[in-house]
């Protein structure tokens, strides 16, 4: 197999490539020595690092416009440095959909928690679009899990009554390098019939606010049992980073 040398490779990479692509060529030098085989603990610490997250994060605030099935409300979003959502909404406007989402939205932005660690893995090697499938070695956990080089790619959560999975179909990233959620779709299926109860299919558009990656535009489709198809979207405009002593607000 003809090498080039590692210089060579990453004067044609764009910046933005280099993080993802160091995780690249180790997979490829640890598939070319089979002494030295990828560990699922070590995939999953591949994808915990390759998050964005807001790191010394001030806190921020927008204007938001939601709308679910025609319903429209308008209001301000307040994000402190500690991830506390103030949402005001224009008269006695409610949304609990948009208040859900929003936790969801800023939550997996937020520094915070380590790699599962005491995993292992579930299946064989085999080619598989999202990666080899790994488990949780915890006995009350039945968590399954897929990476693909520094992506998680899969997320599985089974309890007694469902199966709910979560499936990454691309990413975006950032001058980092590091990888935010683009394109992914939420599933929960019924166990005890096999019935999909619900999919969900989410879009997130990021823009660059000095060193941080902020939401501009969130959509997402819900289909459930019965036909029941929903839509709803949120947009972000005039975004303003906190000062220093805003950043200090729990």
């Amino acid at each position: 197999m003809f090498k080039f040398p590692l210089t060579h490779i990453t004067r044609w990479l764009h910046p933005a490539g280099l993080v993802l692509s160091a995780l690249c060529l180790a997979q490829v030098c640890a598939s070319e020595n089979p002494r030295q085989p990828l560990t699922a603990a070590a995939q999953m610490q591949a994808a915990h690092d390759g998050r964005a997250v807001w790191v010394h994060f001030p806190g921020f605030e927008a204007d938001i416009r939601a709308s679910h099935q025609g319903e429209v409300v308008t209001g301000k979003l307040q994000v402190s440095a500690g991830g506390t959502i103030q949402l005001q909404l224009a008269s006695d406007q409610k949304a609990d959909w948009l208040e859900r989402s929003l936790d969801s939205l800023i939550g997996h932005r937020l520094e915070g928690g380590d790699a599962i660690q005491n995993v292992t893995y579930a299946d064989e090697p085999a080619e598989h679009p999202f990666g080899r499938l790994i488990k949780s070695n915890e006995a009350s956990d039945h968590s399954l899990w897929r990476v693909q080089g520094d992506v998680l790619t899969e997320v599985h959560r089974i309890n007694d009554k469902t199966h709910f999975v979560i499936s990454v179909a691309d990413v975006a990233r950032n001058a980092e390098g590091k990888h935010l959620p683009q394109n992914f779709t939420v599933e929960t299926w019924d166990r005890a019939t096999g019935r999909l109860i619900k999919s969900r299919q989410v879009h997130t558009s990021w823009k660059r606010f000095g060193t941080f990656d902020l939401p501009v535009d969130w959509w997402a489709v819900v289909n459930t049992d019965g036909e029941t198809r929903t839509v709803e979207r949120i947009e972000f405009s005039g975004h303003r980073l906190l000062s220093a002593t805003a950043a200090v607000t729990p």
